[in-house]
């Protein structure tokens, strides 16, 4: 796995700025359009299923509590 890690690394550094800048605005571009859609699904559960401050405060201590000990 490092070594094909290596190969991409090289072959990067390879590329002239401009064309690592058109990489970089491509994946930029994915990351961002894959967490636009990821931000839409949980607002539309959030619309159908709302939850309240204190029920997820409740789960965050439970799972403090069964990770950490009781505090």
């Amino acid at each position: 796995m490092v070594s094909n890690i290596q190969k991409v690394m090289e072959l990067i550094e390879t590329l002239t700025p401009d064309e690592k800048k058109l990489i970089y605005k491509k994946m930029n571009d994915e990351i961002n359009g894959k967490l636009l859609n990821f931000l839409d699904v949980i607002n539309e559960r959030a619309e159908r299923m709302p939850i309240s401050v204190d029920d997820i405060t409740k789960e965050v201590e439970e799972v403090r509590n069964t990770n950490y000990g009781k505090i």
